[in-house]
């Protein structure tokens, strides 16, 4: 009975035993290559994503760091180095300009001091000398002379100036035993060819333009002057008439050295 029952049993169990897998053992080595395959799969999947998704924010951050090196902080400071220095230079250039327009202002001013101090040395030497040639004459005129009315004509000289303009020059002295002034009147006649023709007139004297000179001296009396005459004219002959107070007849004429 008791071995009925058990062949039931088994019978029975197999009917409602429940669903068995049955799988295949593999070795340890070759689990281990597909688990290395497979990460290995899934590391250069994640590569590529990761590059593919990062290309476009690298193309899209350039132009935003374009700007930010266009604009570099050193050239501003050149710049304005070099600005400094250009405001320097031109500082210096305009204080030298200062300068050598001070001295050349200067300069110009000792040049026109010296040509006016030269001036005025020649003028001065100039009238130092005739008035020794002037002293000259009149102590050889009052020691030689043997005119018996004490009055001669020293020095007597005529010079071409410019063009038809002449200067004359003379000098009066007077010699007198009693010391008294000489009074009287001198004449300047100036005769010229001119077209073949001799001409003579009277110069005339002073401001009011007279043809007299009036002769009032004790020892000496100088009488110069300028006159021109008319183009074409040759002088030939320049004579000083001198007249005593009161007379109508000439008491001396000379004439003068034309050069």
């Amino acid at each position: 009975m008791r071995q009925i029952l058990r062949r039931v049993r088994r019978r029975f169990a197999l009917l409602h035993a429940p669903d068995v897998a049955v799988r295949v053992a593999l070795p340890w080595y070759l689990r281990w290559s597909g688990l290395a395959a497979f990460g290995a799969a899934i590391a250069v999947l994640a590569w590529s994503l990761g590059r593919h998704s990062s290309a476009p924010m690298a193309q899209a951050s350039v132009p935003l760091e374009v700007p930010v090196a266009e604009q570099p902080v050193v050239p501003e400071t050149t710049s304005s180095t070099g600005d400094g220095r250009v405001g320097d230079l031109e500082a210096q250039a305009k204080d030298l300009k200062a300068q050598l327009a001070a001295a050349q202002r200067q300069a110009t001013m000792d040049k026109a001091a010296q040509k006016e101090l030269t001036k005025s040395l020649g003028k001065a030497q100039d009238e130092i000398a005739r008035l020794r040639e002037d002293l000259g004459l009149y102590q050889s005129s009052v020691q030689a002379s043997t005119n018996t009315n004490g009055v001669s004509v020293q020095n007597f000289k005529v010079e071409r100036d410019s063009g038809n303009r002449y200067r004359y020059r003379l000098l009066l002295t007077h010699k007198s035993q009693r010391a008294q002034d000489f009074k009287g009147q001198g004449l300047m006649n100036v005769s010229y060819e001119r077209g073949g023709k001799l001409s003579t007139i009277m110069l005339k004297q002073g401001v009011a333009g007279t043809s007299v000179v009036e002769l009032r001296f004790k020892y000496y009396q100088q009488i110069e002057g300028s006159f021109q005459v008319e183009d074409g004219a040759v002088i030939k002959k320049v004579e000083f008439v001198v007249f005593e107070e009161g007379k109508n007849v000439p008491m001396l004429t000379s004439a003068a050295a034309i050069s």
